[in-house]
Order: C-alpha cells, then sequence, then structure tokens
C-alpha cells in the first residue's frame, strides 16, 4: 500500500485498536471508534483515562485500523499523538463518531452542550495521532 492508499484506508474505516507503553507491566490496548480530519486520527476520551495519561507522558501511541470484514485486513500506524484542549474539537469528534455508530446524522439537540466552569467538562480532551509520522506505518493485509 502507497501513501494514499493507507490515507484512503484509514478514512474509509471506524474502528482501531489503540495502544501504548504503560509505567510499568504490558502495554495496554483499546479497541476505540475514530474519526480524521485532514490528516489526523481523532479519538474522544477523558483526561483522567489512561490512554490521555499515556499520551500526555509519552507523546505517542500506536494504533492498529481494523477492516471489520472478513478476511481480515489492518493497518498499523505509530507515531507521535498529543492532547488537544479545544472543547469544541471533541465535541464534534464525539458527534462524528456517534453518526458512524449510528449510520446516521445526528439531529443537533443530540449535539451535548458545555459549560467551561463546570470540571467535568474541562477534564475532557480530545486525542489526537497525526498520520504524518517519521515512522513508516506498517500495512498487513491478511487474505
Amino acid at each position: 500500500m502507497n501513501a494514499e492508499q493507507r490515507r484512503t484506508f484509514v478514512r474509509e474505516h471506524r474502528t482501531c485498536i489503540f495502544a501504548f507503553q504503560r509505567k510499568q507491566g504490558p502495554p495496554s490496548m483499546s479497541v476505540v471508534y475514530y474519526t480524521t480530519h485532514g490528516d489526523d486520527i481523532l479519538i474522544a476520551t477523558m483526561a483522567a483515562r489512561a490512554k490521555a495519561k499515556a499520551v500526555q507522558r509519552l507523546s505517542e501511541a500506536s494504533i492498529c485500523v481494523l477492516d471489520e470484514k472478513w478476511p481480515l485486513t489492518y493497518l498499523q500506524l505509530y507515531g507521535p499523538a498529543r492532547l488537544d484542549s479545544n472543547f469544541d474539537l471533541l465535541i464534534d469528534t464525539m458527534v462524528r463518531v456517534g453518526e458512524i455508530m449510528s449510520g446516521q446524522p445526528l439531529p443537533k439537540e443530540a449535539r451535548p452542550r458545555h459549560d467551561l466552569t463546570d470540571p467535568d467538562h474541562r477534564d475532557r480532551k480530545s486525542t489526537r495521532l497525526g498520520l504524518h509520522s517519521p515512522r513508516t506505518p506498517q500495512c498487513r493485509r491478511r487474505r
């Protein structure tokens, strides 16, 4: 797969395994929904979650984008990651993921409202994993 085919594969799918190295013990892996914005992969998470803490500590992460069809095809990406404190971006990401999960547009009433003075809302972050990486993404096709 060339770079454009990898980007297309990522844009056409919606689930991945998000992996990071724990401080101690084996790596952590979570299946998550994601969406894309340009060449960024966006995953919504809470700042208090281990995923967000690991990204803040390590500034990198790995994902394995899943095809969800048999025979299994997947694409491994790894590289720089960062937390983004833009709350509107988080809400947009959550709405887009909700639309992906439901298979239909969400009505405006379903869009979460937020009050940045509320401590529960201030603690939310979105995690961005960039597709542009100094390390070459790995593509694995299983047939």
